[in-house]
């Protein structure tokens, strides 16, 4: 499958989507993500982490089937504004979490992001993860993608598993740049 490498948002602006590595760029890019969000915005979406420091590990992929897409304004490498997970759990579920920047929420990124990942997904696998109960962004989001997944209240957070999904369309704020830019996209 092909990863789009560069994807334009609802506003106009167009991010570079990047598989991520386990390298000091990346590594300083996910500490300045995790430090400009409050321990709050890091608790509601990835846990109950304080020091982002401890974060940093988690977002980067720790098995070689684990996928970790950062998402980077054109023109800013190194500025990740967004970073989505799809970790193996088993050879048939993966677990997926996903993080936006405060100034970048509400503007088609996770769309964006999320859509690109499940390009990624084997139709067989099973899609999984926990929505904190206050994110009603991200449950919209969940709705979109795989629409009537059911969802079970856990912890103070929602649940959800969906099978064999892949978007039957890409949301418009999604679909590869039709600029100048390269779209021959970054295989996987």
């Amino acid at each position: 499958m092909v990863l789009p490498d560069i994807v334009r948002i609802p506003d106009g602006s167009r991010m570079a989507v990047r598989l991520l590595s386990d390298d000091a760029r990346s590594r300083a890019s996910l500490l300045a993500l995790l430090e400009g969000c409050t321990a709050q915005d890091r608790a509601a979406r990835m846990g109950t982490w304080h020091d982002p420091r401890a974060g940093v590990p988690w977002l980067l992929p720790r098995e070689p089937q684990d996928i970790a897409l950062a998402a980077e304004p054109v023109g800013a490498p190194g500025n990740i504004i967004a970073v989505v997970n799809l970790n193996v759990v088993d050879a048939q579920t993966r677990e997926l979490a996903a993080l936006v920047a405060n100034g970048w929420r509400r503007r088609g990124v996770a769309t964006a992001v999320l859509t690109a990942v499940h390009l990624l997904v084997e139709p067989h696998v099973v899609v999984t993860g926990l929505i904190d109960v206050t994110n009603v962004a991200a449950l919209r989001l969940l709705r979109a993608f795989a629409p009537g997944t059911a969802c079970a209240y856990k912890r103070g957070a929602l649940s959800f598993a969906y099978s064999g999904h892949r978007p039957s369309r890409q949301p418009a704020e999604a679909t590869a740049d039709g600029g100048d830019d390269k779209e021959a996209g970054t295989q996987r």
